[in-house]
């Protein structure tokens, strides 16, 4: 994997910046089975090198309704906060994540894409709200994802 530039999203076009956060999600996403086998401490070291270049890729892909992209890499991402214990930035990057779902999508019910990327970050900020020992936080998370679920 080794070192990347850091991505200036602000310098890109918006044509530009779709291929550099799908090759960074494609970078960050794959190694995710590595994180529970033997190579584990040499891919939590090569993400935490690309930490600032995901979450660059992941502020943008929220901004900018990749709701896709957000769903692409987010168990990679929740996995390196719930094995390095990042609990509170895990927690406070997907309640970003939900706000912005939630604001964009006010007056019209998101498409299905979106509603299973909303589920999972709810799920996913449920599941480090536990380990922080928020449990009814997480409980809430969890009824709302399902509700989602059924719709």
């Amino acid at each position: 994997m080794g070192s990347y530039r850091q991505i200036d999203l602000t310098h890109c076009h918006s044509h530009q910046i779709l291929p550099l956060i799908a090759q960074l999600a494609k970078r960050l996403y794959l190694p995710h089975a590595r994180l529970r086998g033997s190579a584990q401490r040499e891919t939590l070291a090569e993400l935490t090198v690309e930490m600032d270049n995901f979450r660059t890729a992941w502020d943008w892909g929220i901004s900018s309704g990749e709701f896709a992209l957000v769903e692409q890499t987010l168990r990679t991402l929740t996995m390196l906060y719930d094995t390095r214990g990042w609990y509170q930035e895990g927690i406070d990057t997907l309640d970003r994540a939900v706000t912005t779902f939630e604001t964009t999508h006010t007056q019209s019910l998101p498409d299905r894409v979106t509603q299973v990327a909303l589920r999972h970050l709810l799920a996913t900020r449920s599941l480090l709200a536990s380990r922080m020992g928020q449990y009814e936080q997480a409980r809430v998370g969890l009824e709302r994802s399902l509700e989602i679920l059924r719709l």
